[in-house]
């Protein structure tokens, strides 16, 4: 279990705080290769991001650590997980940062299967991507293992939104990295072959967003990736929502939450005592 860190914060926290408040600010994330000018402010970093980051930098003091965000589909556990990267390494870290979706299958290997949907039409696999048995769960959970004892670099894949497939070697976690954040919707997951992959995870952080916000999100950035309407209430019918009592669930095995307004707003940092 984590211990919770003290919340009695010297006055200046506050003014390190603004400093780092401004310098997020100064350079915007990137986000599906696109920048978007997203970055909290001081209040936000004083009570949500700095207790966090400062919490893992004491749990990495002397060994590699590995962060799991996770949160439902269109919470912004992207952006989160981007904004303490970045934090992070304002901070004088040098974190990694891995995605689950460099882990999908790829669309090759999905489009040699098919599955039936609730009117009884088959479709092929890419189609249904974002399901867990769309992911290679065993590969994620192998490569994750080996980082702890790692003393060479390790690459892992990305998934790039241009080619709709993951892309091997684009990612390279270094033995001075030792801090390791990954994010995706599935880490906290415990069935079939996700069982155990939570317990890879030092702290588990899962992003709550209200469901109707992430809902918004989701037919929003569909949209933006170039679907028309009738194949974007299909992913989400299909996919998003399918996916969402699978995910939501798994908030019990977090030690911390961040509950957020919307996507780009933290209201608040919840630590909890997580649950099988």
């Amino acid at each position: 279990m984590q211990e919770k860190p003290k919340t009695d914060r010297p006055a200046s926290s506050s003014q390190e705080a603004t400093a780092l408040a401004a310098a997020l600010a100064a350079q915007p994330l990137v986000v599906d290769d696109v920048p978007l000018p997203i970055a909290p402010d001081a209040t936000e970093v004083e009570a949500v991001y700095l207790p966090l980051a400062e919490h893992i930098r004491r749990l990495a003091r002397e060994r590699r650590i590995l962060v799991g965000i996770s949160g439902l589909p269109g919470s912004g556990k992207t952006i989160t997980a981007l904004l303490l990267t970045r934090l992070l390494e304002l901070m004088g870290e040098c974190p990694a940062f891995v995605g689950l979706d460099g882990f999908h299958l790829p669309n090759a290997v999905l489009r040699t299967r098919s599955f039936v949907d609730e009117e009884g039409r088959v479709h092929t696999l890419d189609r249904q991507k974002g399901w867990p048995d769309t992911f290679d769960a065993l590969r994620f959970k192998r490569m994750l293992a080996e980082l702890r004892q790692a003393t060479a670099p390790i690459s892992f894949p990305a998934y790039s939104r241009v080619l709709h497939d993951p892309v091997e070697g684009a990612i390279v976690v270094r033995p001075e990295q030792r801090i390791v954040i990954a994010e995706g919707n599935f880490l906290f997951y415990e069935k079939g072959d996700w069982a155990g992959l939570s317990d890879l995870f030092d702290l588990r952080v899962f992003v709550d967003t209200p469901m109707a916000t992430c809902v918004e999100n989701l037919r929003a950035r569909h949209t933006r990736g170039g679907r028309d309407p009738a194949d974007v209430e299909f992913h989400m019918r299909v996919v998003d929502l399918a996916n969402m009592p699978r995910i939501l669930p798994t908030r019990a095995r977090a030690h911390v939450v961040i509950v957020k307004s919307d996507t780009r707003r933290a209201v608040a940092l919840q630590w909890q005592a997580p649950r099988d």
